[in-house]
């Protein structure tokens, strides 16, 4: 008999375990679907974070104030467009953006490629909140700083175990104590007359006596981009739990409030602004020794809370991205919450790069790879399945019907970033700067997004007139099969013959190397010994039963 200790580490850590998992590696199934409020709540956590007070002091520093602005109404704008489409894309799949970049055009391998952008991501992000919270831990208790980073980074392995259900509490629990927080240091921001008088042109300060300037317009935009990215593709991970059964109208209005309101106009127009007062009232660009400073203890607290309802998200991200991962290339799924440890560790060495110090050439990278992705994701989903109406099959997520590599997505992705990554650094390396330089460099990621947007049907056109079988056999390796009634059980599901959980019949395959048993994606994902069986030409399926309309009688 083994350890009770054992026992419950093995079940916090099981891919099978739904409360810590999430259906990281298969599609969301029906009867785990959330109400709109209850994805939008998770996701005011990372509009709540600190990063957005060190991002706007940031910004405000380097391209002044009346720049920040129109850098922000774009923002809000490009994002809205950005994220409705993505999350009524996961919404209508009840997919995550790395399981849905598979049949998108990437293919079941190939979408790693966008499953290490993603996880890279979330791991600046959690080292950046991780150090603000460590910076706020050291001010307020005098020890080392490097100290405080350390004791922030374990602090978060347990709290970051369980998926979204906890997640989800979590962010209602503590709305109110963080609106409180807030209000109470702008409170003592406007009492105390030497912050008030600092924080007076918090709207109107420019550097160097600067105003308005094309240049620095673009420069915002170069930087915001990196977020007007990422935000969408997060929402794709909550938005695949929205209810399937609500009605047209209900569900535009419910998916564009998830687009709109917890990480745009909250944190567009109303957070990243606060930041710019906080850092001129208190002359420290570091949010977590600004509020430690400007209220003691009241400020700490409300600071832990903060950070650790965007690091619960962050962590829930990069976990995801981390398992289907390793999944595919290693074949090895522990399950998320080994993931979400996996990410504390590493983003808790990363804390040590002092991510606050570049901030904003990180952003402006990460702009170029994502929106060469998202380029990617609307070119097949908006122009190849919806404009053109290419015969590429449904979206397909499981790896008994994908081709291991899709060079339709890849191309499309590689061409994208290839130009943003050039227009982003060749004219500095070069020494080519000003004018229409200046302009080319700021807009590299609209551009990349533009290009890959653009060639994706062209790639999708070329490799459909090169294959025997036209775009569908660039997508698909064999047609998916229907699973037959006899199989299903009473709820409508199928029992997976490997880890006998009850799965949606739409996320099973049928696996030749377990006597063509039906078995969940997941598994058929993390399967080391099959390889390819499954689409081998030398492997012949069993008949299925005939539905009875397909019956031919007298």
């Amino acid at each position: 008999m083994g350890s009770p200790g054992i026992s419950v580490l093995r079940r916090i850590f099981s891919s099978g375990n739904a409360a810590t998992d999430d259906y990281a590696n298969r599609k969301v199934p029906r009867h785990r679907s959330w109400g709109y409020w209850g994805i939008m709540l998770p996701l005011t956590g990372g509009g709540t974070a600190g990063a957005w007070l060190a991002i706007g002091s940031s910004l405000a520093s380097q391209y002044g104030m009346p720049n920040t602005i129109v850098g922000l109404v774009y923002a809000v704008i490009a994002q809205t467009v950005l994220g409705y489409v993505l999350v009524r894309a996961s919404a209508g799949t009840r997919l995550s953006s790395d399981l849905a970049s598979r049949g998108l055009g990437m293919g079941f391998l190939g979408s790693t490629v966008t499953a290490v952008v993603f996880g890279t991501n979330w791991f600046f992000y959690w080292a950046l909140e991780s150090q603000i919270l460590g910076s706020g831990l050291a001010a307020f208790v005098h020890i080392p700083e490097q100290v405080g980073w350390v004791i922030t980074g374990l602090l978060f392995i347990p709290l970051t175990l369980y998926g979204m259900v906890f997640v989800t509490r979590f962010q209602n629990w503590t709305i109110p104590v963080f609106v409180i927080w807030l209000v109470w240091n702008l409170v003592v921001i406007f009492q105390d007359p030497v912050s008030r008088e600092r924080g007076r042109d918090f709207l109107t300060y420019t550097p160097n006596g600067g105003g308005l300037s094309v240049a620095g317009i673009f420069g915002v935009i170069a930087t915001v981009n990196g977020v007007v990215a990422l935000v969408p593709l997060l929402s794709m991970e909550f938005a695949r739990f929205a209810r399937p059964t609500d009605s047209p109208r209900r569900r535009f209005w419910g998916l564009l409030g998830v687009a709109v309101l917890p990480q745009n106009l909250l944190t567009w127009l109303i957070y990243l602004p606060v930041g710019v007062l906080v850092w001129r009232a208190t002359g420290q660009t570091n949010p977590g020794t600004a509020f430690v400073a400007l209220t003691g203890w009241v400020g700490f607290i409300g600071l832990f809370v903060t950070q650790i309802r965007i690091n619960l998200q962050n962590t829930y991200a990069s976990s995801l991205a981390l398992s289907t991962l390793f999944a595919r290339f290693l074949r090895f799924t522990p399950g998320r919450a080994f993931w979400s440890t996996v990410t504390c560790v590493v983003g808790t060495a990363l804390i040590f790069v002092h991510m606050l110090d570049v901030i904003n050439e990180v952003l402006t990278f990460e702009a170029v790879m994502l929106f060469a992705w998202i380029g990617t994701l609307f070119g097949d989903y908006a122009v190849v399945r919806g404009w053109l109406r290419m015969d590429v099959g449904e979206i397909e997520h499981r790896r008994a019907y994908l081709r291991r590599f899709n060079p339709i997505g890849l191309s499309s992705f590689a061409t994208g970033a290839c130009v943003g990554l050039a227009l982003t650094y060749v004219p500095a390396a070069t020494h080519l700067s000003g004018g229409v330089w200046t302009v080319l460099s700021s807009l590299a990621s609209f551009l990349g997004f533009a290009v890959a947007l653009v060639t994706h049907p062209f790639y999708a056109r070329l490799y459909a007139r090169r294959s025997a079988t036209g775009g569908h056999g660039r997508y698909l390796a064999r047609s998916p099969e229907e699973v037959p009634a006899e199989v299903r059980t009473a709820a409508g599901q199928v029992s997976c013959a490997a880890c006998e959980v009850e799965v949606e019949v739409d996320d099973v395959a049928r696996c030749p190397v377990r006597s063509f048993s039906w078995i969940c994606s997941e598994c058929c994902s993390a399967d080391r010994t099959c390889r390819t069986a499954c689409q081998s030409s030398t492997v012949t399926f069993p008949a299925l039963p005939l539905r009875p309309s397909d019956a031919v009688g007298p």
